[in-house]
């Protein structure tokens, strides 16, 4: 699907308006699968779900690391 319909399938699934602004804003920060083929990006549904339903690593903050050493 491309990038509306992506919006519209994950409004549906979050129950609240998710826009085309905000679909390109989670691929940029890594926050949703997408294929592409030349300028256009896809996304699969199974991918989308496979990816909100795998538990995500917590991050640690730099000042955490810094204490290590």
């Amino acid at each position: 699907m491309g990038v509306a319909p992506c919006a519209a399938f994950l409004s549906d699934i979050e129950g609240r308006e998710v826009t085309v602004g905000a679909v390109y804003n989670r691929v940029h920060k890594g926050r949703l699968p997408y294929r592409k083929n030349g300028a256009r990006l896809y996304f699969l549904r199974e991918d989308i779900l496979e990816f909100i339903r795998t538990p995500k690593k917590p991050r640690v903050q730099f000042h955490e690391v810094m204490k290590s050493y």
